[in-house]
């Protein structure tokens, strides 16, 4: 079922024309996580650039999820959600968070 789904929204992303050459490459194990990852949580991507950035920026969260969960003297685990194809700008926008400017002067 899974591999079906991978192939489905990855051949779905070659739309140039010709044959999907996506469908004849070999998926890394990060990039076959971030198929599983899309399935678990419903996402897709309109183009093959969306789907790239995002990919980026799944593999950013996963070096950032192993290297702190190989450290020792942290107290918690970290994992994958729904945010972990998000830059981390796009995730404090979604909270709100507004930046402060650091050049005004508390009163």
């Amino acid at each position: 079922m899974v591999a079906t789904c991978a192939l489905i929204a990855v051949g779905s992303l070659g739309g140039t024309g010709g044959k999907n050459q996506a469908l004849y490459t070999t998926m890394s194990p990060e990039e076959m996580q971030f198929v599983h990852y899309l399935v678990a949580h419903g996402k897709s991507y309109g183009t093959r650039e969306e789907y790239e950035f995002r990919l980026r920026q799944f593999r950013e969260s996963l070096g950032k999820i192993h290297e702190h969960n190989s450290r020792n003297d942290v107290t918690f685990r970290l994992g994958l959600n729904k945010f972990s194809d998000m830059t981390q700008d796009e995730y404090r926008r979604l909270l709100g968070l507004i930046p402060r400017r650091r050049d005004t002067q508390n009163v």
